[in-house]
């Protein structure tokens, strides 16, 4: 087994690829809202909701809908670790805490999601349906009449 680089998370954070060669790459929107978040969206503590980007950037509807989708799809691709808390907003970290506790929330979430699911398709089977197909591609069938007692 080979070992492993060890990472210095200290070290000053340098974008991976520069923001002026990203231009040909993302969409002007995007690179508009990793400007933004590189100005404003600094610190947990004060983050940047999807609605005032879309106002300060007249992105999508001022709902922040579209800003939470460009941020969803092109995420991986920016040059900072980007965060998101539910009804909290966005905001850049390089702090290795910061980190760990936004991927423990993350996987918390998934985690919750996994139960959700398990349960609703353990109460499907309960009341006389049948999953067929995976993923996005599921119908329900139904094997047996409800019986109430």
């Amino acid at each position: 087994m080979t070992e492993q680089p060890e990472l210095d998370f200290l070290a000053p954070v340098k974008p991976s690829v520069a923001i002026s060669s990203m231009a040909d790459e993302l969409p002007d929107e995007v690179l508009q809202i990793i400007g933004y978040l590189s100005q404003y969206g600094r610190h947990q503590e004060h983050p940047v909701s999807a609605k005032r980007m879309a106002r300060a950037l007249s992105i999508g509807p001022a709902d922040g809908r579209r800003v939470r989708h460009l941020i969803s799809l092109y995420q991986d691709r920016f040059p900072w670790i980007v965060c998101g808390d539910p009804g909290g907003g966005y905001y850049i970290t390089d702090d290795p805490e910061a980190m760990r506790q936004y991927d423990a929330r993350l996987y918390s979430l998934l985690q919750a999601a996994a139960v959700r699911i398990l349960k609703f398709r353990l109460n499907a089977a309960h009341c006389g349906y049948q999953r067929h197909g995976a993923a996005r591609n599921v119908h329900y069938t139904r094997r047996r009449p409800i019986t109430h007692a």
